[in-house]
């Protein structure tokens, strides 16, 4: 149940940004903190909302022991980059509270 909640969660999101007729592309980066089944059904599922809503999706899992540290890093890298949006759950909301004040 959770599984489809978040999904669903993600295409909501991604249907407030428009319908992507005659806009520019939205970059969107997701960030997961484990990977696992959930996480691999929710790239599918916010890769296919992009696809329908002309929106990209790049979808980051942690593949190390430490994913509090991998977000960090990962997140740090995004930021340089021209994105429209990251979304992520932070695997430890206190160590990644610096990057997302860097973040916002």
């Amino acid at each position: 149940m959770k599984k489809i909640i978040s999904v669903l969660f993600v295409v909501l999101m991604l249907s407030a940004c428009g319908d992507g007729i005659g806009q520019r592309k939205i970059n969107i980066a997701i960030v997961g903190k484990a990977s696992t089944p959930y996480w691999s059904d929710m790239e599918l599922g916010a890769k296919a909302a992009g696809k329908r809503l002309n929106v990209s999706i790049k979808f980051y899992n942690p593949y190390e022991e430490d994913p509090a540290s991998w977000q960090i890093r990962t997140i740090g890298e995004l930021i340089a980059n021209p994105l429209d949006g990251i979304a992520f759950v932070a695997a430890d909301p206190k160590s990644l509270a610096p990057i997302m004040l860097k973040a916002m």
